[in-house]
């Protein structure tokens, strides 16, 4: 995902001008929209470098004396569909790509077919 940033950051001017194409926006007014793509993808890798996948809880046993020890895993648990609408389809299409990527999910994406970089 820092790679895919870093070529966002790359390909700004001509991301910046086929965003203002698409969405009929002056490229003035277009702001930040490839780097702040690329913040959200270093911002999610940067979870997924420190996100606990294992984790074991001690809590006190009502039962007997003593305390109970239990093993919580986060795993995917499958598929993500993810549907993005015309308006600003690069930034929006990060928002759900990212953190199912971050922690190992997969995703089914489905762009505008207005959307230049579909």
């Amino acid at each position: 995902m820092e790679a895919l940033a870093d070529e966002i950051e790359a390909l700004d001017e001509i991301l910046r001008h086929l965003g203002a194409v698409e969405t009929g926006k002056p490229i003035g007014l277009f702001g930040g929209g490839p780097s702040r793509s690329a913040g959200v993808l270093r911002y999610y890798a940067s979870l997924a470098r420190t996100h606990v996948t294992e984790e074991i809880r001690v809590t006190p046993d009502i039962r007997a004396v003593g305390s109970v020890r239990s093993l919580v895993r986060r795993l995917p648990m499958g598929v993500t569909g993810a549907i993005v609408p015309y308006n600003s389809p690069m930034i929006l299409a990060l928002y759900k790509v990212a953190p199912a990527l971050a922690l190992g999910g997969t995703i089914v994406l489905k762009s505008p077919p207005q959307a230049p970089l579909d």
